[in-house]
């Protein structure tokens, strides 16, 4: 996966292989193929479809973001902001979210399907660990991204908050307190939905507690 330049491998981010056999009239796509990565790495990305390892070849140009911010620019939630090893889609973030309210999965659960998908023979075996251990003929050692994705998730959530919120498109926002509260129009509210003087009437402690009751059973 090459980030930056629309997919193709950046120009300052090649290592010539075999320069010395490569002529000078070569055409660009066959030079390309010649050529590898200087500063790559092995990232876990986990999408909706399953869990990939990935190499992953960095824009190195002058100016460029850092690496981070340039997973962030490709649909990509890094799980660490240093020398980051697992990077969740956007989009599986935004189906777990939805997973999870509507159907009430865990994200234990949630791990395990993914799992399932990537290998349903073996899911136990799922190779998401880069400090992987051989010790004999059995493999210790072995991390799922349950951790990584409760961390991830529980961020994207208040993310999306807040731009649904409106301090999404601003640089400098104070969140003050109560500004992500959704408005409910079932509760009590004064000039809302209670009747003028409520507060002076006799029997507000019982109409209280109907319209609790009304809430509680609709």
């Amino acid at each position: 996966m090459h980030l930056g330049h629309g997919g193709r491998p950046c120009p300052a981010n090649i290592a010539l292989a075999t320069q010395a056999e490569v002529a000078d009239d070569v055409e660009e796509e066959i030079l390309m193929e010649a050529w590898e990565p200087r500063d790559k790495r092995t990232l876990v990305i986990v999408d909706v479809s399953r869990i990939h390892q990935l190499m992953v070849s960095w824009c190195c140009c002058k100016g460029c973001p850092d690496y981070e911010t340039q997973l962030f620019e490709h649909g990509l939630f890094p799980a660490s902001t240093t020398r980051t090893s697992t990077a969740f889609t956007f989009s599986v973030l935004e189906y777990f979210h939805v997973d999870a309210v509507e159907c009430k999965t865990s994200a234990s659960n949630f791990s395990n399907k993914l799992h399932q998908l990537t290998d349903f023979s073996s899911p136990q075996s799922v190779p998401v660990s880069m400090a992987c251990l051989y010790y004999n003929i059995f493999l210790i050692g072995l991390k799922d991204r349950y951790h990584e994705l409760m961390r991830v998730s529980r961020i994207w959530r208040d993310l999306m908050a807040r731009i649904n919120s409106g301090l999404g498109h601003e640089e400098i926002a104070e969140l003050q307190p109560g500004g992500l509260a959704i408005f409910c129009p079932a509760c009590p509210q004064p000039g809302v939905n209670l009747p003028k003087e409520w507060d002076r009437d006799p029997k507000r402690y019982q109409s209280s507690l109907y319209n609790l009751l009304i809430i509680k059973h609709s």
